[in-house]
């Protein structure tokens, strides 16, 4: 797959605030499923396969319990693609803040420093693959660099004039 796809239509992306009040009031037994699905242009499919994953999980009381948002108090848990980060945001940010400040790192140094940081936090969902070399992947500091908006100095890493950084 290409590293930064685009896709040629917004089909799959349902906003997940509207699909949360949606799942509520379906499992409220306010509204049925096809009234839903008309209100809020969601699948009927779709609305039903989220109520299977809910009810595999927890029970509609829980659920319902939750905040306005469907999610709990961790802000990290908002993300429908939460599940795949290393690192919370807060960490994140950390990371971030003193990267920045040791901002004469190679991006080797970065990826082990990274990995090392990882074995340190507790609970952290180091990848598998990060074991094998010691150092973080390049996949993921590429996209870290990209979400994160962040920018390195390049000093000392040019090799012979050419921006070779990521071997």
């Amino acid at each position: 797959m290409v590293r930064n796809y685009k896709p040629e239509t917004n089909r799959a992306n349902i906003d997940e605030g509207i699909m949360c009040q949606a799942l509520r009031q379906m499992l409220s037994k306010s509204v049925s499923q096809r009234e839903e699905s008309r209100v809020y242009g969601i699948k009927r499919q779709t609305l039903r396969s989220r109520i299977k994953n809910i009810m595999k999980t927890m029970s509609v009381e829980d659920y319902l319990k939750k905040n306005d948002d469907g999610y709990e108090d961790d802000p990290e848990e908002k993300s429908k693609y939460a599940t795949r980060k290393v690192f919370s945001t807060s960490e994140d940010n950390m990371l971030v803040n003193y990267l920045k400040q040791c901002s004469n790192m190679t991006y080797q140094q970065i990826r082990v420093f990274v990995y090392d940081y990882a074995k340190v936090l507790p609970g952290c969902k180091c990848p598998e693959n990060w074991n094998l070399g010691k150092k973080a992947g390049i996949e993921w500091l590429r996209g870290f660099m990209r979400t994160c908006n962040f920018k390195f100095a390049k000093t000392g890493e040019h090799k012979f004039g050419q921006r070779n950084w990521l071997q």
